[in-house]
């Protein structure tokens, strides 16, 4: 009987071990692991380990006028980008809605700092995230500027 007993509370273990924190929401999870992998790629200017998150037929809006497409247009986007010494981005104010089992939807805040004397910068921010070959990519990406330009 004690056998038995220790077997139910390891597996209720197990169970709560790979299902993660009690009451954790899947979208916010999944959102949360690519903002992670997200920010360190940033940090580090590694255009292929961002262009790594992002669906094979991604549209992306970055801050430059043109749309890229596909992790190669991504890819591209983000080497074109000044080498900064140590860049960071926090990302705040987000809103994560799942629309469906295999799509989420993330509007919010990134806030880049580029360099040690410049304030941050501010852009507003959506992503469509979805489920592509078991896992979770960006398949829109859209920025714009949260204020508006100074008057020339």
């Amino acid at each position: 009987m004690r056998r038995l007993h220790a077997l139910i509370i390891a597996l209720a273990v197990v169970g709560l071990t790979l299902s993660g924190p009690a009451g954790a929401d899947p979208a916010e999870q999944a959102v949360s692991s690519i903002i992670e992998k997200w920010s360190a790629g940033f940090t580090r200017l590694d255009a292929d380990a961002l262009a790594s998150l992002y669906s094979r037929n991604a549209l992306f809006f970055g801050s430059t006028p043109p749309l890229y497409k596909g992790k190669e247009g991504v890819a591209a986007y983000f080497n074109a980008l000044p080498r900064w010494k140590s860049p960071t981005v926090q990302f705040t104010d987000l809103v994560t809605t799942p629309i469906g089992s295999d799509v989420i939807n993330v509007a919010g805040t990134a806030s880049f700092v580029v360099s040690e004397n410049a304030p941050p910068v501010s852009f507003r921010l959506t992503w469509v995230i979805i489920r592509e070959d078991g896992d979770w990519k960006i398949a829109s990406h859209h920025v714009s500027p949260k204020t508006a330009p100074a008057p020339k």
